[in-house]
C-alpha cells in the first residue's frame, strides 16, 4: 500500500513530470496543445524549477546542448540575413531546438517509471488521434491510389503523422512497458503485438514512403535482435519475413511510384518534375549548388528560401512547378547547410549520429536514429514546428536515458 501511495505522490508533488507526459500525449494533435503545454512548462520552471539541479544535469549531459547550439548558429545566420522578418519567423518556429532539451534537464531523475509513462502516454495519444481522425475523415474519399495520404491526418502533414506512428511502434517494440495495468506479462505482450499490427496497418494506409521504409527497418531490427546466427530455422524465418514485408510494401501505390522513379533514373529517362519523388530529385542539386556558394555561414536563415527559388528560376521551363510551389530543400541536412552553413550541419550530424557511438545503447536508440535519419532525408523537419516538437523531445530524451543507464551500471 505504501508503494501505491508513493507512486501517487510521485506525480502529485512532482508536477514537473506531468508536463512531458502531457506534452507527448498532445503531440499527435499539434496546434495549439503542445505550444500551450510548453508555455505552461516554461512558466512553471521559471518560478518552481530547481535551477541548481539544472546546472548539475547540465554538467553531466553536455551532449544535449548540441541542439541549443544549432539554434544559436541559426541566430547568427538570421542576423546576417537581408530578409529580417522571415528570419525572425523562422527563429520563432525553431525555438524548440533551444528550449525543449533545456526543459528536460530540469527533470530530477530519468527513472524507468517516468520513461514508461512517457511512452505509454504517447501511444495513448496516437490511438486517440487515430480515433478522432477516423471520425472526421470522409471514408467515401478513400481510393486505392493514394489511400489515406490525403485528408485523413487532420492535425499535421501525413509524413509527420506516419513518423509519429513509427515512433509509437518503435517504443512498443524496443522498450518494456505495460500499456494497461494487467498483472500478467503475457496479456500485455498480446496487447502490444496487436497494437504494433494495428499501427503498422495505418502506416501502410497513410502511404508515406518514408514511413513505410522506416517501418520495414523497425521490423528488420526486431528480427535481428531475436535471431541466433547458428540456427538455420532463424535464418529461414528472417529471409521469409523480409520477403513478406517487401511484398506488402511494394504493393503500396506510392511505393510503386518510387520504384518506377528509380527504374527510370537508372535508365536515364527524362523525368517530369511534378510528382513528389521527382520534385525532390530536382530540388536537391539546386540546394547543393546554393550551399556551395556559401558553405561556411550559409546564405542566411531569412534568405535561404528565396535564394533557392532563384535557383529554380534559372530553369523555368523544367522547374516551373517548383517556382509556383516555393518549395524548400525537402532535406533537413541540405536545408540546415544552406541556412547556416557547415557548422550547423556538423552539429546536427554529431547530434544525430552520436547515439551510435555508445556501446551500451539500446535497440530503441538505433531504431529512433533510423526513423529520424530517413525522415531527414526526405523532409526539412527543422523548418516545421511539428518536426521540431517531435525531434527535440525524443532525441535528447534518448541521450538522457542512456546517461542514466550508464550511471546505474557503473555503480553496480
Amino acid at each position: 500500500m505504501a508503494k501505491l501511495k508513493d507512486h501517487q505522490l510521485f506525480y502529485a508533488f512532482r508536477l514537473v513530470y506531468l508536463f512531458p507526459v502531457f506534452y507527448v500525449f498532445c503531440l499527435p494533435f499539434q496546434r495549439p496543445f503542445p505550444k500551450i503545454i510548453i508555455i505552461a512548462w516554461a512558466v512553471y520552471l521559471i518560478f518552481r524549477g530547481n535551477h541548481q539541479l539544472f546546472l548539475k544535469n547540465l554538467k553531466k549531459y553536455k551532449v544535449v546542448l548540441l541542439s541549443p547550439a544549432i539554434y544559436i548558429i541559426n541566430i547568427i545566420s538570421a542576423v546576417l540575413s537581408e530578409d529580417t522578418a522571415h528570419a525572425i519567423a523562422k527563429l520563432e518556429t525553431k525555438l524548440g531546438l533551444l528550449f525543449i532539451p533545456i526543459f528536460l534537464l530540469y527533470l530530477p531523475i530519468f527513472s524507468n517509471r517516468f520513461i514508461r509513462d512517457v511512452f505509454r502516454s504517447f501511444v495513448m495519444g496516437i490511438l486517440s488521434c487515430l480515433v478522432v481522425c477516423s471520425l472526421l475523415f470522409d471514408w467515401s474519399e478513400f481510393n486505392s491510389s493514394s489511400m489515406l495520404y490525403v485528408g485523413f491526418s487532420q492535425f499535421m502533414h501525413t509524413s509527420y503523422f506516419a513518423l509519429c506512428l513509427d515512433i509509437a511502434i518503435a517504443s512498443l517494440m524496443f522498450y518494456p512497458f505495460r500499456i494497461l495495468p494487467f498483472r500478467t506479462l503475457q496479456t500485455n505482450q498480446i496487447i502490444k503485438i496487436g497494437l504494433i499490427g494495428f499501427l503498422s496497418l495505418f502506416v501502410f494506409l497513410l502511404s508515406s514512403k518514408a514511413g513505410i521504409i522506416a517501418l520495414a527497418f523497425l521490423f528488420l531490427i526486431k528480427a535481428l535482435s531475436f535471431i541466433q546466427w547458428k540456427n538455420r530455422n532463424h535464418w529461414v524465418g528472417l529471409v521469409g519475413g523480409i520477403i513478406i514485408v517487401g511484398v506488402i510494401s511494394v504493393n503500396n501505390p506510392r511505393v510503386q511510384s518510387l520504384i518506377t522513379l528509380v527504374d527510370k533514373t537508372l535508365h536515364q529517362e527524362e523525368l517530369k518534375v511534378s510528382e513528389s519523388n521527382t520534385l525532390r530529385l530536382a530540388i536537391w542539386p539546386k540546394a547543393y549548388d546554393l550551399f556551395e556558394k556559401a558553405p561556411w555561414i550559409g546564405v542566411g536563415l531569412g534568405d535561404a528560401d528565396q535564394k533557392l527559388i532563384d535557383e529554380y528560376k534559372k530553369e523555368p521551363e523544367r522547374l516551373g512547378h517548383l517556382i509556383n510551389l516555393g518549395l524548400n530543400a525537402h532535406n533537413t541536412f541540405l536545408q540546415e547547410a544552406i541556412n547556416a552553413g557547415i557548422f550547423a550541419l556538423s552539429l546536427l550530424l554529431s547530434f544525430l549520429f552520436g547515439v551510435l557511438w555508445n556501446k551500451r545503447f539500446k535497440l530503441l536508440a538505433v531504431a529512433f536514429f533510423l526513423l529520424f535519419f530517413i525522415n531527414f532525408l526526405t523532409e526539412s523537419m527543422l523548418e516545421k514546428s511539428v518536426g521540431i516538437s517531435i525531434f527535440c523531445f525524443f532525441y535528447p530524451l534518448l541521450y538522457l536515458m542512456q546517461e542514466r543507464l550508464e550511471e546505474k551500471q557503473l555503480s553496480q
